[in-house]
């Protein structure tokens, strides 16, 4: 009897500590950023979209080139903004990283069960078409790194998501140039 009162006390405690633990979410960990964080609000989103306006206020005649600087702090926000008007995105706080004519993406992804940071690490560059394509160079989720076919499927909807639709003034654009240094990204293009 004594025996089957602790096997009973034993099955309700395991069950209880399983459903807390069901509660929480597990945070499975993943990448860090390094260094300190890129600061993102409001007003670095708006003076991108400003510069963004500012570049393109004036018709560029075809063939004739224009370029847009933009910093991580900008482009950190920018994306941050967007995700804040999209409660479902399973991704938050992203941080944007430009180094080594790389851009890396680190950000948090939450579902109701986990909880894990994430890297991808990009390396952008033009097509002979005059588009912008971006190559995954690496990405973890979590502790795991991401196999490759998945880097392939990410990196065609980035490419695909990213050439819709760039026209200044109803015409199409060619991308030139991309060069990432330390903390910026500068891009040339020109009206085809």
């Amino acid at each position: 009897m004594n025996m089957t009162k602790n096997y009973l006390s034993f099955i309700l405690i395991f069950s209880l500590l399983l459903l807390v633990s069901l509660a929480c979410q597990v945070n499975l960990g993943g990448p860090k950023l390094p260094g300190t964080s890129v600061p993102f609000s409001t007003s670095p989103a708006q003076t991108l979209q400003v510069k963004f306006g500012n570049t393109f206020s004036t018709p560029l005649a075809p063939g004739k080139s224009t370029s847009l600087v933009i910093s991580e702090q900008e482009l950190t926000s920018i994306i941050n903004s967007t995700l804040a008007q999209n409660p479902d995105v399973p991704i938050k706080n992203v941080q944007i990283r430009f180094h080594d004519q790389k851009m890396e993406l680190y950000g948090v992804v939450q579902s109701d069960l986990a909880v894990a940071n994430a890297n991808l690490v990009l390396l952008p560059y033009i097509d002979a078409a005059g588009n912008i394509q971006f190559s995954i160079l690496s990405a973890n989720l979590g502790p795991l790194p991401v196999f490759s076919f998945i880097l392939k499927w990410i990196s065609t909807i980035i490419n695909n998501a990213l050439n819709e639709s760039f026209t200044i003034n109803s015409n199409a654009i060619k991308f030139e140039k991309i060069t990432i240094t330390e903390g910026q990204m500068s891009i040339t293009m020109t009206v085809k």
